[in-house]
């Protein structure tokens, strides 16, 4: 009896060993694929935000308080190849980010394209907070982090020009 109490015991030991060096694999992994999808949308937010600058600069960009500002800036945007398809590829971002990201994250995405939003519709007179949105995404991936959003947002804003 002892014997097959034995065999019993070791078996589920290497079974429960199994599944949890399993799990912590698929958990490896997941954070693996977070981590390119939130480097890519990243990069992908930092080029939007150049590339709408340079649109800005050499187009006829409409005055703020113009009543159609929003239809004419989408329009001039839409109009150039760069800015397209860094929104198609941004969209791309977006869904892989809402099947993979954390639940912090995709809320922290979703708060940064409201005040996007509510900027560009002058309901405030902030800019989206960047730092905001990449320290929470750093959060999902390396959860002890300490840098702070402001930091990240001096970086992303004062770093090389």
């Amino acid at each position: 009896m002892a014997p097959i109490l034995a065999a019993v015991i070791s078996a589920l030991a290497l079974i429960g060993g199994y599944i949890y060096q399993r799990r912590k694999e698929q958990e490896a992994e997941i954070r693996r694929v977070r981590q390119d999808i939130y480097s890519r949308l990243c990069i992908n937010l930092m080029r939007r935000v150049d590339a709408m600058d340079r649109v800005a600069r050499v187009a006829d960009w409409p005055a703020p308080d113009d009543p159609e500002y929003m239809k004419k800036s989408y329009e001039l945007v839409m109009a150039d190849p760069e800015c397209r398809a860094n929104l198609a590829e941004g969209r791309e971002l977006t869904a892989s980010l809402a099947l993979y990201g954390t639940d912090d994250a995709i809320r922290a995405y979703v708060h940064w394209i409201r005040q996007g939003w509510a900027y560009a519709n002058k309901r405030s007179s902030r800019d989206p907070d960047t730092g905001q949105l990449i320290q929470a995404l750093r959060k999902s991936v390396y959860p002890r982090t300490r840098i702070r959003a402001d930091e990240i947002d001096y970086a992303i804003r004062r770093g090389p020009n």
